[in-house]
């Protein structure tokens, strides 16, 4: 009887010990490999970085596998064989990258692998994923120790400014001390608001006079809108035309006859200072002397001179826009005439 209880109890004791044993290698697998079926895929590290066999596999923070195998391939290349859940192969594609992390700061090390595109394949036994670069623990911290030091300076040159502010000193220091200046400040706002407003009310009414105009309202609407005044003013030009003409039309006529007598009167006196300089006639020889024929000659020359210059002033007033027209209408009846006569 002694001895069949012993018995009893060494093989409760072998059942208790094989399910501890059992329970821990579950736990250590995490539940995969020994009840679930499972798949491997692999991805390659220039550095594992303390990643150890059994540690955990997360595909988008969930837990899907552990590391089963760790291989270093060459002296830059280690290969991470990864036993992974057969149910990932509906959701992960082969394009999914994987990287080494921690479990929180101080955690173990750990496979995280993030989803890829939804184009892309799903993943299969045996398939390498891609491997990306993992932020350095260290690095972060170089990182934010250089990031607190500049806070740190940052902090230093604010505390400077804010003692200044305080003890009065710099402009703006006496913009937020200094009350005077504050109600000169607000002066300004207000009068530049007033000026803002009588610009808008300015403006406004430059607007509605334009708009009178553009309808027609006013003495510069009837400006641009009465078509009668362009007539008007046709007609007061006519009839300042047709007043010019008839008032310089006398003297234009007195100023051609007077012209024709005195070209008449030019040429009897070419004649007879012609008949002098031969010393031909009795004026000629009345004038023989020579001192009275110089004052001859020169009279007659200045006569003949002054003949010249009417004549060039007559032409003159031919091309005056005043008499241009008067003129033009002339040769246009003397044409007309000649015309006739052919």
């Amino acid at each position: 009887m002694n001895k069949s209880n012993e018995n009893i109890k060494l093989g409760m004791f072998v059942i208790i010990i094989t399910l501890i044993f059992v329970f821990v290698v579950y736990k250590l697998s995490d539940g995969r490999g020994f009840m679930n079926s499972s798949i491997t895929i692999c991805a390659e590290f220039d550095d594992v970085e303390g990643l150890l066999l059994g540690n955990k596999v997360r595909y988008s923070g969930v837990s899907v596998g552990i590391v089963s195998e760790i291989e270093v391939v060459s002296d830059r290349v280690l290969k991470v064989t990864m036993s992974l859940d057969s149910e990932v192969e509906k959701y992960m594609k082969s394009d999914a990258e994987a990287n080494i992390s921690t479990d929180g700061l101080v955690g173990n090390m750990l496979v995280n692998i993030t989803p890829g595109k939804s184009e892309a394949p799903n993943i299969k036994d045996g398939d390498f994923i891609k491997s990306k670069e993992k932020v350095e623990l260290n690095d972060m911290l170089e990182s934010l120790a250089t990031t607190n030091d500049r806070i740190a300076q940052i902090s230093e040159v604010l505390l400077q400014i804010t003692e200044k502010i305080n003890n009065g000193d710099g402009s703006i220091s006496q913009l937020l001390n200094d009350s005077s200046l504050a109600d000169n400040l607000k002066i300004a706002t207000r009068n530049l608001s007033i000026s803002s407003q009588s610009i808008m009310t300015s403006t406004d009414s430059v607007n509605s006079m334009i708009t009178n105009v553009a309808k027609g309202y006013g003495n510069l609407g009837y400006l641009f809108k009465d078509n009668s005044i362009k007539h008007q003013i046709s007609l007061t030009y006519s009839n300042i035309d047709s007043l010019i003409n008839d008032r310089t039309q006398p003297i234009l006529n007195n100023l051609e006859a007077s012209s024709l007598a005195i070209s008449n009167t030019s040429a009897d006196l070419d004649s007879i200072i012609n008949n002098i300089e031969n010393n031909e006639g009795l004026l000629g020889t009345v004038l023989h002397d020579e001192a009275i024929a110089t004052d001859l000659k020169t009279t007659f020359h200045n006569i003949r001179d002054g003949t010249q210059k009417f004549d060039e002033s007559m032409e003159a007033l031919q091309h005056n826009w005043l008499l241009r027209k008067f003129f033009k209408k002339k040769e246009k009846a003397a044409k007309k005439a000649e015309n006739k006569k052919k």
